[in-house]
């Protein structure tokens, strides 16, 4: 692969934890990355307008079923498209997380993969997975880890 800017920018900032073994500076960059994410995430989207619009649209749906029961269709249609413009609302709010995430990872994984590939295995497992083997690659890594540390964290952050 022919070094390009980005990547001789990225080798300058993460110079000393590419000084690391590959197993443990993989896994502080996918940490930072997974906390990048998140924290853009947060930055960008207000949780407190997503609970209320999940809220709204719970709501809507349980006055078109009332409303239903009750046989007042054109009452239960004027409901359904309230709730049908807050999803589309709700779905380009939702958007916005993936297209975070894909410009962070579209910007950091041809560099990952560039220092990490010419690694048969990055990390080995004490048992062995089914399709997968004990030797997990760069990528396989990267994806655990990032999975546990995003879980965690959205545990600890609510």
């Amino acid at each position: 692969m022919i070094k390009n800017p980005i990547t001789g920018m990225f080798d300058l900032v993460f110079a000393p934890v590419l000084g690391l073994p590959p197993f443990l500076s993989l896994t502080l960059l996918s940490i930072f990355l997974t906390c990048l994410v998140l924290f853009l995430n947060r930055l960008f989207l207000r949780k407190k307008v997503f609970e209320e619009l999940k809220e709204k649209i719970f709501q809507l749906k349980e006055e078109a079923l009332r409303l239903q029961k009750e046989g007042k269709m054109v009452e239960m249609e004027k409901c359904l498209q309230k709730m049908t413009k807050l999803n589309m609302y709700f779905m380009k709010q939702t958007f916005k997380t993936l297209l975070i995430s894909i410009l962070v990872f579209a910007l950091f994984f041809p560099w990952i993969k560039y220092r990490f590939s010419g690694y048969e295995a990055i990390a080995r497992l004490p048992f062995k997975l089914p399709f997968i083997g004990e030797n997990l690659n760069w990528l396989q890594w990267y994806i655990f880890i990032s999975l546990v540390v995003g879980y965690v964290l959205k545990k600890i952050l609510g």
